[in-house]
C-alpha cells in the first residue's frame, strides 16, 4: 500500500484552504498569490513518519504537453527548480525539484507562460507513486503574438504562406464573448494605423478575416490561436518594383448582448498593429525557465513576411509555366473505350453562363468518349466567373473502391479525392508517353493504370494555382464543384524600363496598362486545371483557358462639318457621320464625335479610343484642326490650266454688258474635301460555327464611310468663250447676247455649264479568327457624274420711273430674274460580297434621269428721299413680289446596266472576249 502523499491544499491571497484533487486543473490569475501546501492530513494514514514526509515533500513542474516525451525516456524538460539534495533518476528529473511543504506561484512572465497547462508532480521519493495536478497561469486578456512561418525567407508572389495569431484570456472569460478581426497590411506604409476605418481602407484582403474567440488551441494550450493559410496575391505588388514587407493588425471586439442573449453591437476592446508592435524572434518553449527562447539565435521579426521585387510580367510567366508543368506532370489519361469499375462516373460536363460542353461521355454516340484534350474557354476579367464542373451518374459510395492512384487508405467517396485540390499521384508512363496498365483486380475485363511511385505525387493543385476554398472554388453536393476564376491583368506598363528608374509605383505610366492588351494575342491567355478521378477513370484533367474581357472601340471622324452650314458652290451628297460608330452597336463609345473647325479652309479630326474591362472604362481622345489648303493646292494646276474660261482673263471678250457691269460668271473650281468616319471594335468572343463550338477567338467588327471621299464641282461661263465656238453657231450666240444687252440697259445674260463629280464608298467588316469573314459585310463604291446647262437673265434694280418735286425725289424700281437649267447624270455602283463560291461584286449603272428647272422672280418697289434725309426710304403701300419655280422631269431614272454579279476569280467573260478576237 502506498505510504506517500495523496493530495494537497491550495490557498489564494492567504485565504482559506481548498483541497486539490488528483489530475485536476486549477487557474492561477496573475493578480493573485497562490500557495500549494501539504500537511500530515495529505499523507497516507499508515505512514509512520508523516512529519518527515511533509517536510521533505518534493515538487517538480513541467509543461504538460512535454510530459509524454519524458515519460517515454525522452530528453528531460523539467522546470529548473531546486536544486534538490539528491538526483531523481525517474523521468530524468535529476535535481530539478523543490523540497518543502509548500510551493508558491505569482504568475508572471512571457506569452508562452500564460495559458499553457503545467503538470505539478508532488512526491516523497520517486514521481508516479505520489500525487499530481495541473495549474493554468492566466494573465490579462491580450493579443499575444503573430507568427508567419519562416518569416526571414524572402518569398515570391503566388506562394502560400501561413500565419498564426495567438490570444490569451478572452476565451477564458466566463462572462463575455469576443470576436477577432484581422487585417493584412503593407508593413512599410500602414504601421501607424489603429483606427478601424483606416485599417479597413488599407486592408489588402477583399475583406478582413473575422472569427469567434472561443475554445482552446489544444488540451494543453488554453490560449486561442487563429490560423490562416493564403496565397501571396500579386495584386498586393501595386506596381512597385521593390521588396515589400507585409504584416497584420488585429482587433478584438466584445459582443454586447440583449437580455435575451442576442448580439446587438460590438465594442472594440483591443487593437494591435504588428507593424508598430512586431513579434520579434522565432520563438518556442524554453523549458528551463518556463518561458520562450529564440530558435535561430539572431534578431528576427516573426510577425511580418517579405516578398521579392519580381516584375509583374515575370510573375505571370512563372505561374503560367508552373501550371503547364503540373498538367504535364500529372498527365491526362485518354480513354477510347468504356470501362466498368463500380467506382466511377459516366460524364463530365463543364459550363458557364455563356456555353456548356460535355468533355467526357462514356456512352458517346460519336465514338469519342474522351474530349478532355480540349479546353473550356471563358472570357472574364477582374470579376470572377463561375465555371461549373459536374460529373454525371456518380457511383463512389457504397461500392468497391480500390483507391486507384490515391494514398493508402484513401477512397474516391471523399469529395477531395474526386475533385483533386491537393497532391495528385501521376500514372506511370513509358518513354513513348504511353501509360502502363495492368488487369483490374476486381474486373479482369478492365485495365488499370499504375501509380508512378518513383516520381511521386505532384505539387498541391490548389497551391500551384493560388486557390482558396470559397474564394476560388466551392463544392456543391457530392458531384459538383464550381471554379470562381478571374483573369489576372498586368496592371503595369513598361515595367521593365521604369524599374530601372524608380522602385516606387509609377502611377502616371501604369495608368496606361490597358495598352498591354491592345493586341488580343493568344499568348496572354491564362490556363487553369482540375484533376477529376475515380477508379474507373482516374486523372481526367479539366482544363480551362481564361481570355481577358478587354473590349476595344475606336471611332474617328475626319470632316469639314456640313452641319456647320458650310457652303459649297455645288450640290453635295455629304452625310453627317458624327454618329457613324453607332451603326456597329458600340457599347461604350456613346458620345457623338465633333469635328469642330473655325473656318471652311480647315478640316476637323476627332478620334476616340475606348477600352473596357470588368465594367471599368478607359478612354482617350484626340481632337485637332488641320488646314486643307494642301489638298486644294493639289488641284491648282488644273485651275490654272482652265483660267482661259475666266471672263476676266486677258484673252476673254470685253464687249458684253456682263463684263462691263462686273457681273460676269467667272470660272469656278470647288472641292468637297474628304468626309470620313471610321469605326472599329475588337474583343474576344465565342466562335459561332459548329466546327469551333465552345472555342474563343478574336472578333473584329467595324467599317469606314467616305461620304464623299472627294467631290469636285466645275462651273464655266460660256459667254466669254462664245466667240471660240466653232462655226456660225458661236457667232450667232455672240450677236444675240450683244443685241439684247444693248437694247435693254442693265440686262445681264449668262450661260453656265456645270460639271459635278463625286466618289463615295462604304466598307464594313466582320471577322473572327476561327469563323473567318462574315458573309453579309458591306463593301460599296459609288461614282456619280452630273452635267447641267444653266441659262438666265438678271434685270436687277432698274429705275423705270423717276419724279422730282422740290426737295423730294420719288422712284419706281423693277427687279426681274429668270433662270432655267437642264441636267442629268450617271451613277456607277459596285457592291462587294462573298458566298460559298467566293468573292463577287455586283455592278450597277444607272441613269439618274434628266430634269429641267425654271425659276422666276419679279418685284416692283417705290422709294423716296429728301435733301434733309438723303437716304432712300421705301414708300409702297403694296409691294409687288412674284416668286415661282417649276421642275420638269424630261427623262425618268433608269438602270442602264445590272445589277450583275461578277465573281473575282471568274475568267469566263475574259476568255469569251479573247475568243471573239
Amino acid at each position: 500500500m502506498s505510504r506517500g502523499i495523496n493530495h494537497c491544499y491550495w490557498k489564494t491571497n492567504g485565504g482559506p484552504l481548498a483541497r486539490c484533487e488528483l489530475g485536476k486543473t486549477y487557474y492561477l490569475y496573475d493578480k493573485d498569490t497562490n500557495e500549494f501546501l501539504v500537511d500530515e492530513t495529505c499523507v497516507d494514514a499508515d505512514n509512520k513518519n508523516k512529519k518527515t514526509t511533509v517536510a521533505n515533500a518534493r515538487w517538480s513542474v513541467i509543461y504538460n504537453e512535454l510530459f509524454a516525451t519524458v515519460e517515454k525516456g525522452g530528453e528531460p524538460q523539467w522546470a529548473k527548480l531546486g536544486p534538490g539534495a539528491e538526483s531523481v533518476k525517474k523521468w530524468g528529473i535529476g535535481t530539478r525539484y523543490k523540497t518543502g511543504s509548500s510551493l508558491k506561484f505569482s504568475p508572471s512572465g512571457s506569452n508562452f507562460y500564460f495559458g499553457f497547462k503545467q503538470r505539478i508532480e508532488l512526491f516523497s521519493y520517486n514521481p508516479g507513486s505520489g500525487f499530481y495536478f495541473h495549474v493554468l497561469p492566466v494573465g490579462k486578456n491580450s493579443i499575444n503574438f503573430a507568427y508567419f512561418y519562416e518569416s526571414e525567407r524572402v518569398r515570391r508572389y503566388g506562394e502560400m504562406i501561413s500565419v498564426q495569431v495567438a490570444f490569451h484570456g478572452y476565451n477564458l472569460d466566463k462572462h463575455n464573448d469576443y470576436e477577432g478581426w484581422i487585417y493584412l497590411l503593407d508593413a512599410d506604409k500602414s504601421a501607424a494605423l489603429r483606427d478601424t476605418e483606416a485599417l479597413r481602407s488599407a486592408n489588402l484582403w477583399e475583406k478582413p478575416k473575422s472569427f469567434a474567440i472561443d475554445g482552446s488551441t489544444s488540451a494543453n494550450n488554453f490560449n486561442y490561436t487563429y490560423a490562416q493559410t493564403f496565397p501571396i496575391d500579386i495584386a498586393w505588388k501595386k506596381g512597385e518594383n521593390k521588396q515589400k514587407n507585409f504584416t497584420v493588425a488585429v482587433e478584438v471586439y466584445k459582443k454586447i448582448k440583449s437580455k435575451s442573449g442576442k448580439v446587438i453591437s460590438l465594442q472594440r476592446v483591443e487593437v494591435k498593429n504588428f507593424g508598430a508592435e512586431p513579434t520579434k524572434d522565432l520563438i518556442t518553449y524554453d523549458t528551463n525557465v518556463l518561458k520562450i527562447k529564440d530558435t535561430d539565435q539572431k534578431e528576427s521579426i516573426s510577425s511580418r513576411f517579405m516578398v521579392s521585387e519580381e516584375l509583374m510580367d515575370h510573375y505571370l510567366q512563372r505561374t503560367e509555366q508552373a501550371k503547364v508543368e503540373q498538367i504535364q506532370y500529372i498527365g491526362d489519361i485518354r480513354y477510347t473505350h468504356k470501362e466498368f469499375d463500380p467506382c466511377g462516373y459516366s460524364t463530365i460536363t463543364v459550363n458557364d453562363a455563356d456555353h456548356a460542353s460535355v468533355i467526357f461521355d462514356e456512352n458517346a454516340t460519336d465514338g469519342e468518349i474522351d474530349k478532355t484534350a480540349k479546353t473550356f474557354d471563358v472570357i472574364t476579367g477582374d470579376v470572377r466567373k463561375d465555371i461549373t464542373i459536374k460529373v454525371g451518374a456518380l457511383t463512389t459510395k457504397g461500392v468497391l473502391c480500390n483507391g486507384l492512384l490515391l494514398a493508402a487508405g484513401e477512397k474516391h467517396s471523399a469529395r477531395k479525392n474526386l475533385f483533386q485540390m491537393d497532391k495528385v499521384m501521376p500514372a506511370l508512363r513509358l518513354e513513348g508517353k504511353a501509360f502502363v496498365t495492368r488487369p483490374d483486380i476486381s474486373d479482369k475485363k478492365d485495365q488499370d493504370v499504375v501509380p508512378d511511385g518513383q516520381r511521386g505525387e505532384s505539387k498541391d493543385v490548389s497551391e500551384v494555382q493560388e486557390w482558396i476554398e470559397n474564394r476560388d472554388y466551392k463544392f456543391q453536393g457530392e458531384d459538383t464543384v464550381v471554379l470562381m476564376l478571374r483573369y489576372v491583368y498586368n496592371k503595369t506598363f513598361l515595367e521593365k524600363y521604369t524599374s530601372k528608374v524608380t522602385k516606387d509605383d509609377v502611377t502616371s505610366v501604369n495608368a496606361l496598362w490597358v495598352l498591354n492588351h491592345f493586341l488580343l494575342t493568344r499568348d496572354k491567355v491564362q490556363t487553369y486545371y482540375l484533376p477529376v478521378s475515380t477508379c474507373r477513370y482516374p486523372n481526367q484533367l479539366v482544363k480551362v483557358k481564361i481570355y481577358p474581357d478587354m473590349e476595344w472601340e475606336l471611332a474617328a471622324l475626319v470632316a469639314v462639318p456640313a452641319w456647320k452650314k458650310t457652303v459649297f458652290k455645288f450640290e453635295s451628297s455629304r452625310q453627317d457621320l458624327r454618329g457613324y460608330h453607332n451603326n456597329f452597336a458600340f457599347a461604350h463609345t456613346r458620345q457623338t464625335l465633333e469635328a469642330k473647325v473655325e473656318t471652311e479652309s480647315k478640316v476637323g479630326v476627332d478620334v476616340t479610343l475606348t477600352a473596357t474591362t470588368s465594367g471599368n472604362t478607359f478612354q482617350a481622345g484626340y481632337k485637332i484642326e488641320k488646314a486643307v489648303k494642301k489638298t486644294v493646292a493639289t488641284f491648282n494646276s488644273v485651275y490654272n490650266g482652265l483660267a482661259v474660261f475666266d471672263g476676266r482673263s486677258p484673252t476673254a471678250s470685253r464687249n458684253s454688258a456682263a463684263i462691263r457691269t462686273g457681273s460676269v460668271r467667272k470660272f469656278e473650281f470647288n472641292i468637297d474635301p474628304p468626309n470620313v468616319a471610321f469605326a472599329l471594335k475588337w474583343k474576344h468572343a465565342l466562335a459561332t460555327s459548329p466546327k469551333f463550338a465552345g472555342q474563343i477567338g478574336t472578333r473584329i467588327e467595324g467599317g469606314v464611310a467616305l461620304k464623299p471621299f472627294i467631290g469636285i464641282g466645275i462651273t464655266v461661263d460660256l459667254i466669254p468663250i462664245a466667240s471660240k465656238l466653232a462655226g456660225a453657231v458661236g457667232t450667232a450666240i455672240e450677236w444675240i447676247i450683244k443685241a439684247l444687252e444693248y437694247a435693254i440697259d442693265g440686262l445681264d445674260i449668262y450661260f453656265n455649264f456645270k460639271l459635278e463629280a463625286e466618289i463615295a464608298a462604304e466598307l464594313s467588316i466582320g471577322w473572327h479568327d476561327l469563323d473567318g469573314w462574315d458573309e453579309k459585310a458591306k463593301r460599296e463604291i459609288t461614282m456619280l457624274l452630273k452635267a447641267t446647262l444653266e441659262a438666265g437673265v438678271d434685270y436687277e434694280g432698274t429705275v423705270i420711273a423717276s419724279v422730282v418735286r422740290g426737295d423730294v425725289t420719288e422712284e419706281t424700281l423693277e427687279t426681274f430674274k429668270a433662270k432655267a437649267s437642264i441636267g442629268g447624270g450617271v451613277e456607277y455602283k459596285e457592291a462587294w460580297d462573298s458566298d460559298k463560291q467566293g468573292m463577287f461584286k455586283t455592278v450597277t449603272v444607272e441613269f439618274t434621269g434628266m430634269k429641267a428647272n425654271l425659276e422666276v422672280y419679279a418685284a416692283i418697289v417705290r422709294r423716296k428721299k429728301t435733301v434733309i434725309n438723303p437716304d432712300w426710304k421705301e414708300t409702297s403701300d403694296k409691294k409687288v413680289d412674284v416668286k415661282a419655280s417649276k421642275e420638269f422631269v424630261l427623262l425618268d431614272k433608269k438602270t442602264w446596266y445590272g445589277p450583275k454579279k461578277i465573281y473575282t476569280d471568274d475568267e469566263t467573260d475574259d476568255d469569251e472576249d479573247k475568243n471573239k478576237k
